[in-house]
């Protein structure tokens, strides 16, 4: 979250967010606990607590970038100018995804026709483990979503 953002929301810099975590032996502390001192002590809200706590145990080394308590998450995106029933069918229907995903399983999880499409990749409740595993898959991801948007010219085209 930006400076400004995080100023504006909590009344604080990082660098001041910094000095009072670290006053309080912050590193000692869980993120549950240092998220609760944010709310109570100083009183921010849940999600701005829960932003000053991450970007203080990443700032500490107590945190790696997008590492979550039960393993590493990512998430890749892209904008795609075609009719949203086109980019949902693509997704959603197996021979279609068949013709532009390549090397990746999805499983289907939650579908909302024509306005969401959530999939499950790794298999089970299975997470990335490190910060290398998050690379690959982001890399991976990119070049899937290149490939995506090669498939949909085509078909759209």
């Amino acid at each position: 979250m930006s400076e400004t953002s995080l100023q504006r929301a909590t009344g604080k810099r990082w660098d001041e967010w910094f000095v009072l975590l670290d006053a309080w032996d912050g590193t000692r502390h869980t993120h549950t606990e240092i998220a609760r001192h944010g709310h109570e002590t100083y009183g921010i809200d849940g999600w701005w607590a829960q932003g000053v706590t991450v970007g203080y145990e990443r700032a500490r080394g107590m945190r790696a970038l997008h590492e979550r308590p039960d393993g590493f998450s990512m998430s890749a995106s892209k904008t795609f100018s075609v009719p949203l029933e086109r980019l949902f069918a693509a997704f959603v229907d197996p021979d279609e995804r068949e013709r532009w995903l390549d090397g990746v399983e999805l499983c289907n999880r939650t579908n909302q026709p024509a306005k969401s499409a959530r999939c499950d990749v790794l298999p089970g409740e299975t997470r990335l483990v490190d910060a290398a595993a998050v690379a690959h898959w982001k890399t991976l991801w990119k070049e899937q979503l290149a490939r995506l948007a090669i498939y949909l010219a085509e078909v759209t085209g």
